[in-house]
């Protein structure tokens, strides 16, 4: 969608596929056996915790402003403020509307969700509010097993997803840290804290100038 913040681009859901992917290589129980106990949480409902209540609140609060540039919000009041405001911390909160999703995955697998019902509803709504994603994005969608990277950090090898993800970054920052001495520094000191916030700062800057997809980018 696009805000008065600029564009914001969404891309093809990959977990559903990538639940689907891992359970055909190592998965035991049976596919739908997994879905129960979400399905049971979204019928049931559960209580809302602190944190979960003050961002639901933040969010209704900034999404259903005048002019806040969001094209269509109705389906997010249902959901999360079916009486007019969210759930406060402490309030039973329940997704009927996510069950039912569970259900038809549980069902019918990840094409339920990629070549399907649930794809023609995504498609339906991008069209609506003019967006680009069409069911032939949903469709073409599949999980790549890929080799994960790997560094040592102070003696432990630590591993990162490989691209297209931001793997790398959090490795970056371990070898950068690994130069200082900061069991020396003494545990969440201002200059510890400052050697990992400027670490992270560099991290990222690399992450932003140079990281991309292989597939379309060098």
């Amino acid at each position: 969608f696009r805000s008065k913040f600029g564009a914001v681009w969404v891309s093809v859901p990959g977990a559903v596929d990538a639940w689907w992917s891992l359970h055909q290589r190592y998965g035991k129980l049976a596919w739908a056996e997994l879905f129960d106990p979400a399905i049971a949480l979204a019928e049931q409902g559960q209580p809302v915790a602190q944190t979960i209540a003050y961002y639901l609140a933040a969010s209704h609060q900034r999404f259903t402003q005048p002019g806040q540039g969001i094209e269509e919000v109705e389906n997010f009041k249902r959901t999360y403020a079916p009486t007019g405001a969210p759930p406060r911390e402490g309030e039973v909160f329940r997704n009927p509307n996510l069950a039912k999703i569970y259900r038809q995955i549980a069902a019918g697998g990840r094409d339920a969700f990629y070549d399907g019902e649930i794809a023609d509803k995504i498609e339906r709504y991008f069209k609506r509010i003019g967006g680009w994603m069409t069911r032939q994005d949903l469709a073409a969608h599949h999980s790549e097993w890929t080799r994960p990277l790997v560094t040592n950090y102070r003696g432990t090898d630590v591993y990162g997803l490989a691209p297209n993800s931001q793997g790398l970054t959090t490795l970056q920052m371990l070898n950068i840290l690994e130069t200082f001495d900061l069991p020396g520094m003494g545990f969440q000191t201002t200059a510890s804290l400052h050697h990992q916030i400027e670490a992270k700062r560099l991290a990222f800057e690399d992450r932003a100038r140079y990281f991309a997809d292989p597939d379309f980018a060098k």
